[in-house]
């Protein structure tokens, strides 16, 4: 109806032209028409509602109610009666549930009896009597036949005489064994001498990787006296700093650099011949990362801390204090680094 109405407005405006306009008037006979049919369609439903609450549902109580599903039945059963058939219901589903598991374990078997070996072997019995009988239509040999047969050596053209008959392979073998002994006995000083090498080598071997496990040892030993020194700086940094933050972000790669130094000292004592030189040299260079991390923070706070205070008189003790200290580690860290360049690293291979 909204529609029609709509197109009903439209045509009437094209004709009278204009600003003549109807949108507004069936909009709002539109509301009052749906207001009407709402207020007499609920006037309708509670006469519906009254009219069904009456009549309807309205059952007589000398009526008996029986549903399809249970006409003829006897509802007036006992409690034993019932619970025996509870009690029957029950089994049944526990065999039902056991059937099911044996159907479960019988299927996946019953695959075994569709193999496809077992059409082959199907045919072996047939020919099994075909052979039977072509065996039992042979004419037996004469004794003059048999004792020629036995005596003529089977060979193949191609063949070694060893690959053909059994007396061929021994003595094949035979001389086989007679040679490596004779070869034995005349380079057994070769091979003697050949395995004293071997020791030897292997005892330089083990010399050099031990050798090579001090140096680098030292090397670490020497990281962890440079980290000491730089403790010690790190607390002077946290008497004399006004920011103890600058003292905190020096310390965490401090400790990280010591950590790792430690990480790498334990693998090298675990493995004091055969060290497992990659993954101890990775230790090694993330200790030396932290600790040139850890430098750059005490230089920086210490550089920062002399601009700082050498803008105001007051402050020339504490200045020259700085200074002092910045020379300090200056020239321990120069000191442990050159001493530290007299052992030769340690080279992964």
């Amino acid at each position: 109806m909204e529609e029609f109405l709509q197109k009903w407005t439209d045509q009437r405006a094209e004709k009278l032209g204009g600003d003549w306009d109807g949108t507004q008037e069936v909009e709002q006979g539109l509301v009052a028409f749906q207001t009407l049919l709402e207020y007499h369609t609920d006037i309708a439903f509670d006469f519906f509602e009254a009219w069904s609450m009456r009549n309807i549902f309205a059952i007589p109580p000398d009526l008996p109610i029986v549903l399809p599903h249970q006409e003829n039945l006897d509802l007036t059963a006992m409690a034993e009666c019932e619970q025996g058939l509870t009690d029957e219901i029950e089994q049944l589903r526990r065999k039902i549930d056991v059937q099911r598991k044996l159907r479960r374990v019988l299927n996946p078997q019953l695959s075994v009896l569709q193999h496809p070996s077992l059409d082959t072997l199907a045919t072996l019995p047939h020919k099994f009597d075909t052979m039977y009988d072509t065996c039992s239509s042979v004419e037996p040999l004469d004794a003059a036949t048999i004792s020629t047969l036995t005596q003529v050596e089977l060979s193949e053209p191609g063949k070694r005489s060893w690959e053909s008959t059994k007396s061929g392979y021994l003595k094949w073998a035979t001389e086989r064994l007679l040679a490596k002994a004779k070869e034995g006995e005349g380079g057994s000083g070769e091979v003697t001498n050949l395995v004293d090498r071997m020791e030897q080598v292997g005892r330089a071997e083990r010399l050099r990787k031990a050798i090579e496990v001090t140096e680098n040892t030292v090397v670490a030993l020497t990281e962890l006296i440079c980290c000491l020194v730089e403790f010690f700086f790190i607390l002077r940094m946290w008497r004399f700093a006004e920011r103890k933050q600058w003292a905190i972000l020096a310390f965490i790669p401090y400790f990280g650099a010591v950590v790792f130094n430690l990480v790498y000292l334990r693998g090298m004592f675990e493995h004091p011949c055969f060290p497992d030189t990659l993954v101890n040299f990775i230790w090694l260079y993330l200790s030396y990362a932290f600790k040139v991390l850890s430098d750059g923070v005490i230089a920086g706070t210490m550089i920062w801390l002399l601009y700082h205070r050498s803008r105001g008189t007051r402050e020339r003790g504490k200045t020259i204090r700085v200074i002092r200290n910045l020379m300090y580690w200056s020239f321990s860290t120069g000191l442990i680094l050159w001493w530290g360049s007299k052992f030769p690293s340690f080279n992964p291979r």
